[in-house]
């Protein structure tokens, strides 16, 4: 889970990590994010409705991952979490 970075749209350097993965794996970016909004230092100082919405994809994602592979109950949102969530972009999984 990445930020998108107008220099570098798909980021290389963690598509390489991604490309490496013998099993499954997910790769996607959070638009409109940076370095702080993967934390919650950002809902502190600047709150909005963009970041609202990228908090609530990233949680969901998050959620769904460890939902899937720790307690096996798999509620489908990383088949292709694009079509519930707008700030997902680049979305890849293998």
């Amino acid at each position: 889970m990445n930020r998108t970075d107008p220099a570098n749209p798909l980021d290389g350097d963690s598509l390489v990590l991604f490309s490496k993965a013998v099993s499954e794996a997910y790769w996607l970016q959070i638009k409109e994010t940076g370095h702080y909004d993967f934390t919650d230092f950002d809902w502190l100082t600047n709150p909005s409705a963009t970041l609202r919405k990228a908090a609530v994809a990233m949680r969901s994602c998050v959620a769904s991952f460890f939902n899937k592979y720790l307690r096996e109950l798999d509620d489908h949102v990383l088949d292709n979490p694009t079509n519930a969530f707008s700030a997902i972009t680049n979305f890849r999984r293998k």
